[in-house]
């Protein structure tokens, strides 16, 4: 990803940025499964900060959710696709 190009990208707020270059930094191939707990913590933002990047992100096609449970534990962290061929 093209750290450049996601910073001067004006569609994007600032906590969408963030959030978005730390996804990147931390992710496995295309996906990281994260809660957005720990990515607040890591970040230094709020969790509802997070989760407000994480919508923006997600309504502009730039990852995709991906709401992780099993049965014993009920919800666990979820997984996010990151589709950034607009930052290659």
């Amino acid at each position: 990803m093209n750290n450049l190009k996601v910073l001067t990208d004006n569609d994007l707020s600032n906590i969408e940025k963030v959030t978005l270059m730390y996804l990147y930094e931390v992710n496995k191939g295309n996906s990281v499964t994260l809660s957005s707990k720990h990515i607040s913590n890591e970040i230094g933002m709020t969790r509802s900060t997070v989760i407000k990047a994480i919508k923006g992100l997600i309504d502009k096609g730039i990852i995709e959710k991906i709401y992780n449970t099993n049965m014993y534990e009920g919800s666990m962290a979820n997984t996010y696709n990151l589709r950034l061929r607009k930052y290659l």
